[in-house]
């Protein structure tokens, strides 16, 4: 974040400053992790309201505040009607004082991996902020946009959402160049209704974008037509088939899962090798390509940044310990993404086990899904599924005989003793949903088994 002073900010958010005209150079929503001259925003939510921390947040240094009543303290601060809608105005207001040129990025699934391989790109080619972690709801994303400095040539802001309007709310704050949607499936039915739903919630991100911008979108999805045919946005695709302005062509799976392809883009062909696994991940790759191009990186910058991108804990992570390969896909659980690890793991070598904690979100739909899962495991040629999770009795039910529903993880972990032999190779792949806390499994696994 550039300073600001304090009477600047009040203007830019609609609030009224009690107290000195100071500046400050960054911004924080915790208390608890203010640092010296830092602005506090105390939010409120449902079950907890930061204004009770404020003066606990000037003890540990917090410069000014903005908050939502009169307060009693000894820094200056901005009184609103909102504080959260005060961060978002004041994110987009720093935004349009820096103009980077800025990516929006949502997606069911894969939208982190395509955030972060747009990344491994761009930062090639010049400096680049990006969604850090899970930062990409109505919170998050202001705080985004409020880490950008001058010599950001470029921003990749991943947006999330589990409720009609959240995307609308963000892209309006973020205001980008280009917005890409990588993928649409079943996530967060609760909130949407249907796929349909999802969709129409998905579509919301080109609301921000200016006339001059660019959609992208998967020429491989199911969408694709009700995409294709508007019209205010110059359109630009992607994906693994051959009409796509950017595609992949050639793929070759390696013995770990990952993918060596040809990358063509608008007639420019690349050979791409990957170090994550997944043919999804080839399409992820296509996604950032596609994001790099419209912002004229060259051919040779998308293939170098393709080839470097790393994934990291919980997202597919593949980790080799003795004869135990663990592929650490625990961060979260979405229908399109346990296709996605099926088939993943279907494509190794080996003895291969798969570990499913249940999905959530699914409203209506949930038993279905689940049960779509385990049809899905039964076509494939993984040797083991365990589940958690009283859902994954669905899944169970479907999987034929090589998969079983475990009751706790103690009794999940008494079987894998007996099914993960030392010397002998295996992969093992684990997922669920974030609340189902899988990452213990992987841990377990890794501490106890190999």
């Amino acid at each position: 974040m550039i300073s600001l002073g304090l009477a600047q900010i009040a203007q830019a958010v609609g609030g009224r400053l009690i107290g000195e005209d100071i500046y400050v150079s960054s911004v924080t929503t915790d208390s608890r992790a203010v640092k010296d001259n830092d602005l506090f925003i105390a939010l409120r939510g449902e079950k907890f309201d930061a204004h009770d921390f404020a003066s606990s947040s000037v003890d540990n240094g917090a410069r000014a505040l903005i908050v939502s009543r009169e307060m009693n303290i000894s820094v200056p601060y901005i009184i609103v009607e909102d504080t959260r809608i005060a961060l978002g105005k004041l994110g987009a207001y720093l935004k349009s004082l820096l103009l980077p040129r800025t990516v929006g990025v949502t997606g069911t699934c894969g939208k982190t991996s395509v955030k972060d391989m747009i990344l491994s790109i761009l930062r090639l080619d010049a400096a680049t902020l990006a969604t850090d972690g899970n930062f990409n709801n109505d919170i998050g994303v202001p705080l985004t946009l409020l880490r950008l400095k001058p010599e950001h040539k470029y921003a990749v802001v991943e947006m999330g959402t589990n409720h009609p309007g959240e995307i609308s709310y963000t892209t309006n704050l973020v205001k980008p160049d280009l917005c890409l949607i990588n993928n649409v499936g079943y996530a967060h039915i609760e909130g949407f209704g249907s796929l349909e739903g999802v969709f129409k919630a998905k579509m919301e991100i080109f609301e921000g974008l200016s006339e001059n911008g660019t959609a992208i979108f998967s020429r491989d999805s199911e969408f694709f037509g009700q995409f294709d045919s508007l019209d205010s946005h110059r359109h630009v695709s992607f994906g693994l088939c051959t009409g796509a302005d950017v595609h992949a062509e050639d793929l070759v799976c390696r013995e770990d899962g990952c993918y060596e392809f040809v990358l063509n883009i608008a007639g420019s062909r690349e050979k791409i090798v990957l170090q994550v696994p997944g043919k999804h991940n080839v399409s992820n790759a296509c996604a950032a390509a596609s994001a790099a191009w419209v912002l004229g990186v060259s051919a040779a910058t998308i293939r170098k940044g393709l080839c470097e991108y790393k994934t990291y804990k919980g997202r597919l992570l593949v980790t080799r310990h003795n004869s135990v390969t663990i592929i650490d896909d625990t961060y979260n659980a979405s229908v399109n993404a346990v296709f996605a690890a099926i088939s993943t793991l279907n494509e190794m070598k080996g003895k291969k086990i798969m570990i499913l904690g249940e999905m959530g979100e699914l409203g209506d739909m949930e038993e279905e899904l689940h049960r779509e899962v385990g049809r899905r495991f039964r076509n494939s040629e993984i040797d083991q599924l365990y589940t958690l999770g009283e859902l994954t009795r669905y899944t169970v039910q479907e999987a034929g005989e090589k998969a079983k529903f475990l009751t706790s993880k103690n009794d999940l972990y008494n079987t894998l003793r007996h099914c993960i032999v030392k010397g002998e190779n295996v992969t093992v792949l684990v997922k669920g949903a974030h609340y189902m806390k899988m990452n213990e499994v992987t841990d377990y696994i890794r501490e106890h088994l190999c």
